[in-house]
């Protein structure tokens, strides 16, 4: 089950996570913005950035539960949240990004974006 607070000091501290619906949070690969369901959130506080997360997952719900992962990153007072992709290859992941017009993917290992 997901703890929207942590969640939330997750990206105040760390700029952003990736977990699944269980609340496990890959540490190895290369996460992949589906290019479909990104939602961009101003918020103000960490009461602002949990419901901008609980909300995301009521809505885009589906998606999640079909296996996709749940991305946040925050970027000029912006949370912006996507169901993500997950890949163990840079090359493939990559080649998704460019597929779909995502500018970036994110290395789960390096903690960096990869420029697509």
């Amino acid at each position: 089950m997901l703890d929207y607070h942590e969640l939330a000091t997750q990206v105040r501290k760390h700029g952003g996570f990736t977990t699944a619906l269980d609340a496990s949070q890959p540490i190895v690969g290369f996460a992949v913005a589906d290019g479909v369901h990104e939602e961009c959130v101003p918020v103000r506080s960490t009461l602002d950035i949990e419901r901008a997360i609980y909300a995301y997952v009521v809505h885009n719900g589906t998606e999640l539960r079909a296996g996709a992962y749940l991305g946040g990153w925050m970027h000029d007072d912006r949370l912006y949240l996507d169901c993500v992709e997950l890949y163990e290859d840079l090359q493939t992941a990559l080649d998704r990004a460019a597929l779909i017009g995502e500018q970036a993917v994110y290395s789960l290992t390096d903690r960096a974006e990869v420029p697509a």
